[in-house]
């Protein structure tokens, strides 16, 4: 195609005027022009350069050039372009496609490290030593030259100057499609993309992006196949975290004027997952969990900022709703389930690239980094599987050594896990541990544990009837606030708003801690509180906070704070036999009161064995019912559990 000069420079002069001038002084290389201007005012041009881009765009590469103010001198210049309108998914990318330019979007799966190839080789003859220079193609192996030297004549042989050849930086990048491209039953595809010079190290795993460039194809040694990539031209970043979302002065305007109504947490809360009915405190819990907090650095450590919550609860009461709806609506949410994930999964595993050479592959918690990671089924996790994710939970980092490896990975994400109980139901009378497949260290870093049980009540049951039957009528006209302004709602506040504690929030806080304490060491009562579960109050006061758009966290936080941790507690660390609230039992799965009765029995069986040298069972049940412990049948099964006593013989005992 033949570019009308005057007709481009006069585009490029309108619409690009400040790069044009810019340009030059600057330390860029690529210069990006906006394909909309081009498909507005010069829709021929924007055609050839799908369909023939490399010799387009070298003509309109030359007209850039003279456009220049000033002209260059020996800079290098890359012309690309941004807003290309026809996205394909990567699934679509076809044999009609080769040699084209297309614009697809994904989410980056993994990264090489930086290498050097060579793009004119230098082969120096043997004979004179005068260098023979060729071009090498994309992919291809480098071999001598067969033909004679081009001064001499002669055909000596060659050896490589990698002196006086050229080379460039690529990165090689696995791109995957996002699942809400991909229909049912179908595997997300993923294509191979190279960055060049000035483009590499611009994505990291887990960044959703825009992506131009040419698409080509190179044998893959197997007959006549061959592989398609991706050589990337422009690259733009999508939604990255909640701070990245755009928001017009009109959205700002709204966002604030929404913050100052009365009613704003029943608001927000109820439009968190909208569709299911009730679960007040539990909505209330994943919007903080939401709007998060700061993290904090004290004396060269950090504290973490994001809110880890766990639902256990009955089958059928939507828990796996809640975490799509969730992971939907953080821009970098990541769904997965838990009894199709490994710890590698989750974490990173090391895989060989195309140079032999080992890298790390992201999973789950390394790609949520700055984001929501919802893991259902997490009871349903391997023990080693979950282990794995102990420091992420609390350090925020993930530590690898693999494969000759040794780093560090950031995962400052929220995670959003939902489990059932091991007897299909909850039953009240057992410690959440003891229901769950899940150990007490994994426990305790949840900030917010809810239990939710499908309770059979007439009232309940009508106006959860209601809802449900409501829904499929399709009326949202008691929607108070879209999706989209809630999404934009909680970017303002996290990108905005920074919450500091008053001295009245310290003050309320501290006569919290040391007076529920101090009531249990008086009245002999097991530990209320740790300060684990005071520095998960900080971070969800700071989150009611930022909900308000407050720059400070008043005493109405702290006590919301307050009341969603007594909630959770009083539903999972509750002691039936002193009517206590005891955090053991979260802690360690067991309240105080069975510590103490399974040392008594202990001491107890000791005292035995003065008698008898191997404990007869009924001996050992009758003395445990007179020292009135109860449940002498479970106690000893516990203790045998937990390798404190042995069974020598059927029906006799000792000490381990």
């Amino acid at each position: 195609m033949k570019i009308d000069r005057e007709r481009l420079e006069l585009i490029l002069k309108e619409h690009h005027k400040d790069q044009l001038i810019e340009y030059p002084q600057n330390d860029e290389t690529h210069f990006t022009i906006d394909y909309t201007i081009l498909v507005a005012y010069y829709v021929e041009l924007a055609e050839a350069l799908v369909t023939d881009y490399k010799v387009v765009n070298r003509r309109v590469r030359d007209i850039v050039k003279r456009c220049l103010n000033p002209p260059l001198q020996n800079k290098k210049i890359i012309v690309n372009y941004k807003d290309i309108p026809d996205v394909l998914p990567i699934h679509e990318l076809h044999s009609k496609h080769n040699g084209e330019l297309v614009c697809f979007e994904g989410v980056v799966k993994r990264r090489s490290a930086t290498y050097q190839e060579c793009t004119h080789a230098a082969w120096e003859c043997n004979n004179c030593h005068a260098d023979n220079t060729y071009r090498v193609d994309y992919g291809e192996l480098l071999y001598p030259p067969k033909q004679p030297c081009e001064k001499c004549g002669h055909k000596a042989g060659y050896k490589f100057n990698h002196k006086h050849s050229l080379f460039k930086d690529v990165q090689r990048v696995e791109i995957t499609e996002p699942l809400n491209s991909v229909g049912g039953g179908y595997q997300p595809e993923t294509i191979i993309v190279y960055f060049e010079d000035a483009l590499v190290n611009m994505v990291v795993p887990g960044d959703k992006v825009q992506l131009n460039g040419l698409l080509k194809v190179r044998n893959s040694k197997k007959k006549n196949l061959f592989n398609e990539y991706v050589v990337v031209e422009h690259v733009s970043h999508l939604e990255y975290k909640f701070e990245d979302i755009t928001l017009t002065d009109s959205e700002k305007k709204e966002i604030i004027s929404f913050s100052k109504r009365d009613d704003l947490f029943r608001v927000l809360s109820g439009n968190v997952v909208p569709s299911i009915y009730g679960y007040d405190m539990v909505k209330l819990g994943l919007l903080l969990q939401l709007f998060g907090a700061d993290s904090r650095d004290f004396h060269g450590s950090t504290k973490r900022g994001d809110i880890h919550v766990l639902i256990v609860g009955d089958p059928g009461i939507g828990k796996s709703q809640i975490l799509k709806y969730i992971s939907e609506l953080a821009p970098r949410g990541i769904y997965t389930s838990g009894k199709g994930s490994t710890g590698a999964g989750l974490t990173a595993t090391a895989v060989k690239d195309e140079l032999g050479r080992w890298d790390l592959e992201a999973g789950a918690l390394v790609l949520g980094d700055k984001g929501n990671v919802c893991i259902d089924e997490f009871d349903k996790m391997r023990e080693d599987d979950r282990s794995a994710i102990h420091e992420a939970l609390e350090q925020q980092t993930i530590s690898i050594s693999k494969a000759g490896i040794t780093t560090t990975m950031n995962s400052r994400c929220s995670v959003l896990a939902a489990a059932n109980p091991v007897f299909g139901r909850i039953n009240p009378f057992k410690s959440i541990s003891e229901q769950l497949n899940l150990s007490q260290p994994i426990l305790s870093r949840f900030d917010l544990i809810f239990i939710i049980e499908d309770k059979n009540s007439e009232e309940e049951d009508k106006e959860l009837t209601t809802k449900i039957l409501e829904g499929y009528m399709a009326c949202d006209d008691d929607v108070e606030i879209s999706k989209d302004l809630l999404r934009k709602y909680i970017s303002y506040a996290r990108r905005h708003i920074h919450p500091e504690m008053t001295s009245d929030v310290v003050e309320y806080f501290r006569d919290h801690y040391v007076g529920l304490r101090s009531m249990a060491r008086l009245n002999n009562h097991p530990i209320p509180i740790t300060t684990r579960q005071l520095e998960a109050l900080v971070r969800l006061a700071e989150a009611s906070a930022r909900i308000r758009l407050s720059e400070k966290i008043e005493l109405e936080d702290a006590e919301r704070a307050v009341e969603l941790q007594q909630f959770c507690i009083q539903c999972i660390g509750f002691d039936e036999e002193k009517a206590v609230v005891d955090i053991d039992k979260v802690e360690s799965g067991k309240t105080s009161t069975k510590r103490e009765n399974l040392t008594r029995s202990v001491d107890i069986l000791a005292q035995l064995e003065d008698e008898w040298d191997e404990v007869p069972d009924n001996v050992f049940k009758d003395s445990l019912e007179q020292s009135f412990i109860s449940n002498p049948e479970e106690v000893i099964q516990t203790l045998y559990d937990e390798n404190m006593i042995i069974q020598p013989h059927s029906g006799y005992w000792r000490r381990a």
